[in-house]
């Protein structure tokens, strides 16, 4: 036990420097064991490696730690790490002026934890287009349960496809909580079921509903886990919000239809030019032939 001795020593005389005393209550107060315990890469040593070194010797045991997680830091584009002593820091709420805490959390999920993170405008940017692949994969999906998409969708080759993503993602995440993996998986799955469900229909495609409704359902999950989610109708602050749209969409629907019945080429274009104009309110409006659906 000399090098449990010696780290201790070490941290003791470095107490200036804030590596030992103050967290000597804590080894005390934190039980003799801790299944996961993370920190900064610059902690690694010499503060956890002394951390260890002094719990167990507190606690009389061989190993006061299962795993250690060690994340890498969080750089601005072109400088050193992100830190209140180089005064280059981006506050939480400066940060959800330009972008929503989903997409920062799709792209902390797209950097390895042990790595060092660039925040840029082009990551985040990044990141968003990603976002909105994944929203609109769920409204694709939702659109096809509803009857709005006809597609020819081969069940089985969708159970496959989603078989080996399960699969796949509990690998990833086995391996060292590999999430840019994971993101890489579902990205597959993603494009491969899109493909599916903009193919065209044939006259005796089968009803896939439910096959579709697992894929979106995997994926919601999973993202769902890392606190990413896409379900703005159940959030919204006000049901009346959404019935609203729905008869707004009713409405519209009905005229597009009479115009395409008509053909009136004015009345198409006030279909368009209201289908645009809430789009500058982030609410998307998709026709589907005689069908429209919109989502936020």
């Amino acid at each position: 036990m000399f090098w449990v001795y010696k780290l201790n020593i070490v941290g003791l005389i470095r107490k200036s420097h804030n590596f030992t005393f103050g967290q000597i209550d804590i080894f005390a107060s934190s039980g003799s064991n801790i299944d996961i315990h993370a920190g900064g890469i610059d902690l690694r040593f010499p503060h956890h490696e002394n951390e260890e070194a002094q719990s167990c010797a507190y606690h009389k045991t061989n190993q006061w730690v299962n795993y250690w997680l060690h994340t890498g830091h969080l750089h601005l584009k072109d400088t050193e790490k992100m830190s209140k002593s180089l005064g280059n820091t981006i506050s939480i709420q400066d940060m959800l002026k330009s972008t929503s805490p989903g997409v920062f959390r799709l792209a902390c999920v797209m950097s390895h934890y042990r790595s060092n993170m660039e925040y840029s405008k082009e990551f985040i940017e990044t990141a968003e287009n990603l976002f909105k692949v994944y929203k609109n994969f769920i409204n694709s999906c939702d659109d096809y349960k509803k009857g709005y998409l006809k597609a020819t969708v081969n069940s089985d080759v969708l159970k496959k496809l989603l078989s080996d993503s399960f699969h796949n993602v509990h690998n990833a995440v086995s391996d060292d909580f590999d999430t840019p993996s994971v993101i890489q998986i579902l990205n597959e799955l993603v494009s491969a079921t899109n493909l599916i469900l903009h193919s065209t229909p044939t006259s005796d495609s089968e009803n896939g509903i439910s096959s579709i409704i697992a894929v979106s359902n995997f994926v919601s999950n999973i993202l769902s886990t890392f606190g990413i989610n896409f379900n703005d109708k159940a959030t919204s602050n006000s049901e009346d919000f959404i019935e609203i749209m729905n008869i707004l969409n009713s409405f519209r629907q009905e005229i597009r239809l009479i115009g395409i019945a008509i053909k009136d080429q004015n009345i198409l274009g006030v279909c368009d030019h209201l289908r645009e104009k809430l789009k500058e309110f982030g609410i998307v409006v998709k026709d589907h032939g005689k069908l429209s659906s919109w989502s936020r």
